[in-house]
């Protein structure tokens, strides 16, 4: 949805990881052998706007809430751009 130079927004994602540690030892050997992998998956909701000052100046503010395995937490952030 867009009201003038402004633009606001909803968003999903999902996310998928399989971690296998590697350990490296001081001599230069590493292995991966006989250890679990760590398979992780989650979710993303979030929303944001962002609002033009001016044909130049834009900012940008968002809001993301993480769910599943990857942690449930609050991301917050803000930028200030300029388009040449």
């Amino acid at each position: 949805m867009s009201a003038d130079n402004n633009f606001f927004y909803l968003a999903a994602g999902g996310a998928n990881l399989d971690l296998k540690p590697k350990f490296c030892e001081a001599d230069g050997g590493c292995t991966t052998e006989d250890i679990e992998s760590d398979a992780q998956s989650g979710a993303t909701l979030g929303l944001g706007a962002d609002f033009g000052l001016n044909e130049n100046w834009r900012i940008d503010v968002s809001y993301d809430r993480t769910f599943g395995d990857l942690g449930d937490s609050d991301v917050y952030a803000a930028s200030v751009r300029y388009q040449f």
